[in-house]
């Protein structure tokens, strides 16, 4: 029996497209356009501009909405012997038409620009989302996530793209080299490049003053876009599903002018700590238990009970120093270094384990 649903199109390859989520900041469209690339396929704005007039200026690039009964048409046909093929097929055909079906969409598949959600102020995280996964169902090559507030030259994007096309890199992180001479300044960058390197797995990246964000088709194919956080922390949980599903990483500088914001925002470090536990936790259970048993588990957990441990003969030592006229038990100090040292080494074989491996995600 043959079917019809909504599926990626076939004649889409080749496409180079860019994702800019407004989040209510101001964009010099002028600017924008006169830096990107001849080459690039899609401009792909989401959410509501701070100023109206930049969004009747998108209107003369846009035909009418979306037809969503002829787009993403592909034909399949049950054989009684392709259930997988079957199976991701009804998937993504949901997945299409509930998308299509909760977002206005200006701009038809063959237009250079396509707004969505035009009149709605969305979060960054939201936005990015949805740019993703219009460039899911459209089979986009290669994409790259701006920072509405960068402006990068058509030479940076030239350098983006040419990692995920000609080298074969999934994520690619554009490094603002006009700052990062000065991260050291910032503790809170630097603290959460730490939290965010155990978190993610991706230990020979710095993440600092991240302009825009290069994404492959494979790796959006890959990722649970649907599951990424929708507001602060986007590029965090974004990064650790990306290493949960094997994505190779590189880092480039990008010739960003503007530099007062970037992708991996300086404030809410606790928020960000609550982010980079749970993932690294997600990502110790999914990635090196359920898909794929690795020592580093075992290790990893045998060092945190051991820390555990020696938390409570730390306590315990504390307690009877504070008190006047005891005498502290040789026996628990001990056993407080013994504990420690453990832990220490538990931990740091685990660390070392977890970098080799993810040498391969490089």
């Amino acid at each position: 029996m043959e079917e019809v649903g909504y599926y990626n199109n076939s004649d889409s390859s080749g496409i180079k497209a860019i994702i800019i989520p407004w989040s209510d900041a101001s964009v010099d469209l002028e600017l924008l356009f006169s830096s990107i690339p001849t080459d690039v396929s899609k401009i792909i704005f989401i959410g509501k501009p701070s100023k109206e007039n930049e969004n009747s200026s998108l209107s003369e690039f846009n035909s009418s909405s979306l037809d969503h009964e002829n787009i993403f048409l592909k034909s399949f046909k049950d054989t009684g012997y392709n259930y997988a093929d079957k199976v991701v097929f009804e998937n993504h055909k949901k997945e299409v038409e509930y998308f299509l079906s909760s977002n206005e969409i200006l701009g038809s598949i063959s237009d250079k620009i396509i707004h969505i959600n035009p009149n709605a102020s969305i979060p960054f995280g939201v936005g990015a989302s949805l740019g993703l996964m219009w460039c899911k169902m459209s089979g986009a090559d290669a994409v790259i996530i701006l920072n509405p507030k960068s402006k990068i030259s058509a030479n940076s994007f030239d350098k983006v793209f040419e990692q995920i096309v000609e080298e074969g890199k999934d994520v690619v992180l554009g490094r603002n080299e006009n700052k990062i001479r000065r991260f050291v300044k910032s503790l809170n960058y630097v603290l959460k490049t730490i939290l965010l390197n155990f978190a993610s797995g991706y230990w020979f990246s710095t993440f600092i003053y991240t302009s825009c964000l290069g994404v492959s088709k494979e790796a959006i194919s890959r990722i649970p876009i649907k599951n990424l956080k929708p507001t602060y922390g986007f590029l965090m949980d974004f990064l650790i599903k990306a290493n949960m599903n094997n994505c190779k990483l590189v880092e480039v500088f990008v010739d960003d002018k503007e530099s007062s914001k970037t992708l991996l925002n300086k404030g809410l470090l606790f928020v960000s700590l609550k982010i980079l536990l749970f993932g690294f936790a997600k990502r110790l259970w999914v990635k090196y238990f359920f898909r794929d048993f690795h020592p580093l588990f075992l290790f990893y957990h045998l060092s945190f009970l051991l820390f555990i441990v020696a938390g409570f003969y730390s306590w315990k030592v504390i307690y009877v120093i504070t008190q006047t006229g005891r005498e502290l038990n040789k026996m628990t100090v001990f056993a407080l270094i013994f504990f420690l040292i453990s832990a220490v080494q538990a931990f740091a074989f685990s660390t070392w384990m977890d970098i080799s491996d993810n040498k391969k995600n490089i």
